[in-house]
């Protein structure tokens, strides 16, 4: 992301009255910088275990895990989504934790969601000269999303779909 032309756009946008939206991985140091320029904030949420992030992203979450807590706290729309991954994110452990954690960012302000994984980043991949590294077991059981989306809304949190 080249950061400092973002971050001018969204003024310039917001100076002219254009509502804003932002879907991000939620890894730069500067992100919340952004927040008063955006009307809709969009972040993924793909581990909570720093571990386990580290091995399936081949990088650190503690960034992206602060991002989440400040915009839970200072951002007025904010929506969190969890794409589900068979193999990397789906154990009964991992649902549990992503609960956890949302109930502890959890305010008016914020929203949450489940997507399934899909191959729409592939050719992209490809067309890099990147090894697309994932397989079918990606793929996740749709009683599985449905049993996740409802524990969301088991613990009083707000589902939303996009």
């Amino acid at each position: 992301m080249q950061f400092e032309e973002l971050l001018e756009s969204l003024k310039k946008l917001k100076e002219h009255r254009i509502n804003t939206a932002i879907e991000t991985n939620g890894t730069h140091v500067r992100t919340e910088e952004l927040f008063p320029y955006v009307d809709q904030l969009i972040m993924d949420c793909k581990l909570c275990d720093p571990v386990k992030h580290q091995k399936y992203t081949g990088g650190a979450n503690e960034e992206i895990m602060k991002n989440i807590r400040k915009a839970a706290k200072e951002h007025p729309y904010f929506h969190v989504r969890v794409p589900l991954i068979g193999g990397v994110n789906n154990a009964t452990e991992d649902l549990e934790a992503f609960v956890r954690f949302f109930k502890e960012i959890n305010g008016d302000n914020v929203t949450f969601e489940v997507l399934s994984y899909h191959e729409f980043g592939k050719k992209k991949w490809e067309e890099c000269g990147w090894k697309y590294r994932m397989t079918k077991d990606a793929y996740v059981d749709q009683e599985l999303v449905k049993q996740f989306r409802q524990m969301i809304k088991d613990a009083g949190l707000k589902y939303k779909k996009t």
